[in-house]
């Protein structure tokens, strides 16, 4: 544990005048009366604190700050089960000053790298020290600008990486499945291509003439443009499955039970015989039903990959709107292309339990922006929404012109922002979720780029009903 005692010099020694010295050497002390100083150090308390040992918790109370008199300290803010680091303080350094002055909790954690020592100033004596020395007063608010400014910057970029992280997932998720039916639609097609080459050698042997060979190929190309009936119920494709397999039994059709599915596919019910086999000898139906079925078996896999092949150019075709690549930076915006190319990024996120209403009105129009940055405030403002539904509710989005901006709302039925809580939704680091499970900086930075871009952020909340309201001035 660590322990205090009476403030004493960084050479371990109790002399004042040693201690004195060492805190003359700080910034914030340098102008300080001997009187004040003095007094100062009657107040305050040096603690030791081993290697490794916290002495600042995330979420915790800003009741003290710490001078570093000996040793080194890493700052840091807990993600979840990593730890991002933001800092890392020395001797002579301030530690913990901006909870204690803002009466907040505190927004990092801090643990002693090296075995520290450190002078602890609690509450009534930073206000002592401050009221009796302007010069330090000036120091500190210059502190903590700078350390506003760092650790914002540093956390931005990091909740900036934390999202291209989550929509690099979902990405490689939405591309997985029309990729992996391309690819098992390939192999599955080089078996198919290998029957029907083995049907056509068979026919081949038979002498097939050029009425019959007429004959098959309208057949074929009938199986392989045939449209897919709608789905019949499990009891109905059963039934004709088995009068079809039986039929091609009853003519001497050995595999019968392989060929009837495909055949089913491609669009031929019972009786077939009739319909389409009986230009062909009995010899040869086999042959042409194996052949029917692999030409409508490879029109449904060349659909199928072609269907593949479009949902992958979709999305890299919406990966290039959402990032605006190889585009100028500020340029005429169409909002809406916006949100859908974002609700394509944000697609593994709404697809279970998530609802989508739309009321985007199709005369909005554009406005001069940075396409990405917009992108990114959809991004944020979808997130917090999904976040608030707890992944499950309707999603509403709106997009109409209110002269002279263009008005975005996005709204949820979640349950609702408490009062005390919707003032301060836009304040960095200001966070509803547990530790270690957000920033409290997503809806900070897209408040920050709607008024970049002279627009206007608000919100408005009761149960059920949460709308977060863009408005973009159409001129820019």
């Amino acid at each position: 544990m660590s322990e205090h005692e009476a403030a004493r010099p960084a050479d371990g020694t109790t002399s004042q005048p040693a201690l004195k010295a060492f805190m003359r050497r700080q910034r914030l002390f340098a102008n300080l009366s001997e009187e004040d100083l003095a007094r100062l150090l009657t107040m305050a308390t040096l603690r030791h604190v081993p290697r490794g040992e916290s002495f600042i918790e995330e979420g915790a109370e800003g009741s003290e700050m710490y001078i570093v008199v000996e040793g080194d300290a890493e700052i840091f803010h807990a993600e979840g089960a990593s730890r991002q680091v933001l800092a890392v303080r020395g001797e002579g350094d301030v530690i913990g000053e901006m909870a204690l002055l803002g009466g907040e909790v505190r927004t990092a954690s801090v643990r002693a790298l090296t075995p520290l020592r450190l002078l602890v100033i609690d509450k009534d004596a930073l206000r002592e020290l401050l009221s009796c020395s302007p010069s330090a007063a000036v120091t500190m608010v210059r502190t903590v600008t700078s350390r506003l400014r760092s650790s914002e910057a540093m956390l931005v970029q990091q909740e900036k990486l934390a999202s291209l992280g989550t929509m690099a997932a979902g990405l490689a998720h939405e591309l997985n499945n029309p990729a992996s039916a391309v690819g098992r639609g390939a192999r599955q097609l080089e078996r198919v291509l290998e029957r029907w080459q083995a049907a056509f050698q068979e026919l081949a042997a038979t002498g097939l003439d050029g009425t019959r060979a007429a004959a098959l190929d309208a057949l074929m190309t009938e199986a392989r443009t045939h449209v897919p009936e709608p789905e019949a119920s499990p009891l109905v494709a059963m039934q004709r499955e088995t009068a079809l397999t039986d039929e091609l039994l009853a003519h001497g059709v050995e595999d019968a039970y392989e060929i009837a599915p495909a055949l089913l596919a491609a669009g031929w019910h019972s009786p077939v015989w009739e319909t389409c086999l009986a230009p062909f000898d009995s010899g040869q139906a086999a042959a042409v039903a194996r052949a029917v079925g692999a030409a409508g078996e490879a029109g449904e896999l060349l659909r199928e990959a072609g269907a593949g092949a479009e949902a992958i150019s979709s999305i890299v075709g919406s990966v290039k709107s959402y990032v605006y690549l190889d585009q100028a930076p500020v340029q005429e915006i169409d909002v809406i292309e916006g949100l859908e190319s974002t609700l394509v990024m944000l697609r593994h996120e709404l697809k279970e339990g998530v609802r989508i209403e739309r009321e985007l009105a199709s005369d909005l129009p554009r406005v001069s922006a940075h396409g990405s940055e917009l992108n990114q405030v959809w991004t944020n403002l979808i997130d917090n929404a999904v976040a608030a539904m707890n992944g499950s509710g309707t999603l509403r989005l709106r997009a109409y012109i209110a002269e002279p901006c263009v008005v975005v709302e996005i709204c949820d039925d979640g349950p609702g922002i408490p009062s005390e809580v919707l003032k301060r939704v836009f304040d960095p680091f200001f966070t509803t979720k547990p530790l270690g499970e957000g920033t409290g900086l997503g809806l900070h930075i897209a408040h920050t780029i709607v008024r970049r871009h002279r627009g206007r952020l608000t919100v408005t909340s009761q149960p059920g009903d949460t709308c977060f309201r863009v408005e973009l001035p159409v001129g820019g």
